[in-house]
């Protein structure tokens, strides 16, 4: 699942993704594009919501109510978490794992200024938020499935691209099996010039 409309992956990590996918299914695993019975924007607010929930003990207390919501709707958001989670353990019972990006860049430059929602970064010639970076990883996250971010290549630029394997619940050891073999199918970790 390498794409979603309005999830932008950059061109050449898209690419990336594409040929460690072949690499897979020419070793002879059976390879499909797949997508997941749920929502992703569905699932990608109930992350958010969750992540805010979460952080808002820390903040003064009007902030907290604005942000944070109810406790009654952190119950809501934890029943449909609960509601999601069944959703893809039916989806597993039919795949051994999902390929999907870790991140939709590749590595890119260390910034500090600002804050993490005010920060922005390029894809594909488009100014996006940092907050873009959590898509994928927190789709996964929110419904707490193993995920193993496996090095798969780097861009024409030399920049390091890695794939995110996600196994069923509790299935940790077999992602890390398929993360493993796709590591070595695309040449594994090679650390930069220096190291």
């Amino acid at each position: 699942w390498f794409e979603e409309p309005g999830v932008p992956v950059d061109h050449e990590v898209l690419a990336l993704l594409r040929r460690a996918a072949d690499r897979l299914s020419d070793a002879g695993a059976h390879v499909e594009t797949a997508h997941p019975p749920i929502s992703f924007d569905e699932q990608q607010a109930l992350f958010f919501q969750l992540v805010t929930a979460a952080i808002t003990p820390s903040m003064p207390d009007a902030l907290a109510q604005t942000m944070g919501g109810t406790h009654r709707d952190w119950l809501d958001a934890q029943q449909r978490r609960a509601e999601l989670k069944r959703i893809w353990a039916e989806w597993f019972t039919s795949f051994d794992a999902l390929l999907c990006p870790v991140l939709p860049t590749p590595a890119f430059l260390h910034d500090q200024s600002g804050d993490f929602v005010s920060r922005t970064l390029n894809i594909n010639g488009t100014t996006r938020s940092h907050t873009t970076l959590l898509q994928w990883p927190g789709l996964i996250g929110v419904v707490e499935l193993p995920s193993v971010a496996t090095p798969i290549g780097r861009t024409n630029n030399g920049l390091p691209v890695g794939l995110q394997v996600v196994g069923a619940f509790l299935r940790d050891y077999e992602a890390i099996s398929i993360a493993s073999t796709i590591a070595q199918l695309c040449g594994g970790y090679v650390p930069p010039p220096g190291y």
